[in-house]
């Protein structure tokens, strides 16, 4: 997966430069670089930095981080993160502070989410590269690769207004001891992705995208016990 352009953001004296390299061609001004540039391309991360020193993740999931013409949603494990997002000066701006899914995970988990939130509605610098992406701010970094086009499927594409909508399906799921075929029913029918991460104690390889329309469930006996966007 590529990115056709290069994008590097740099502090000169009291400027912003930036320089934008497509394919190869003539830089391009600050306001070329756009929001929707982003759009479609999921990352996840590569490394993480705070105060000069290595962040470490909470688990083993690293965090994503994924772009649709209506926003992005961000993911470390636990709750997803979402809403509006633009890019401006230089900087990925939330529209407003963003909202979460409601889960409830163990607390190196949720302090994570707290810790990202903040740096989220921080307002990061971003630059790209060819197949990278780094949001800065005054202390803290995080690098990301990119992982996936979702622009590239039959799936429909859901931005993180969709991620509500999900979230009460998976609840009535599960609520109701619905079986892996209802649920998979339901779940088509409305134009979501149906995953299974978990059956009878066996746990399945999945990618650490984020996708406002996927329903991941866990299942014992044919039922389903767990449900959660994302």
């Amino acid at each position: 997966m590529r990115l056709h352009h290069t994008a590097t953001i740099a502090l000169a004296g009291c400027g912003l430069l930036l320089t934008l390299a497509a394919c190869g061609d003539s830089t391009s001004s600050t306001s070329d670089v756009t929001f929707a540039d982003l759009v479609a391309l999921s990352y996840s991360s590569s490394d993480i930095q705070e105060n000069g020193s290595q962040r470490p993740l909470a688990t083993e999931t690293p965090i994503t981080l994924t772009f649709t013409e209506d926003g992005m949603s961000v993911n470390a494990g636990c709750n997803t993160l979402f809403g509006g997002a633009t890019i401006d000066d230089g900087r990925l701006t939330a529209s407003s502070p963003l909202a979460s899914s409601m889960m409830m995970c163990e607390e190196p988990l949720m302090l994570q989410d707290e810790w990202l939130t903040a740096f989220i509605n921080a307002s990061p610098q971003i630059t790209t590269s060819e197949d990278t992406l780094t949001l800065t701010t005054d202390n803290s970094s995080i690098e990301f690769t990119v992982v996936e086009n979702i622009g590239t499927y039959d799936t429909p594409i859901y931005g993180p207004e969709e991620l509500p909508k999900v979230q009460a399906l998976c609840d009535t799921l599960v609520a109701d001891g619905a079986t892996t075929d209802q649920a998979r029913a339901a779940a088509e029918d409305r134009g979501y992705v149906f995953r299974i991460i978990k059956e009878d104690g066996e746990s399945f390889a999945a990618t650490m995208d984020s996708n406002p329309g996927r329903l991941n469930v866990e299942i014992e006996d044919g039922i389903i016990m767990v449900c959660n966007p994302g």
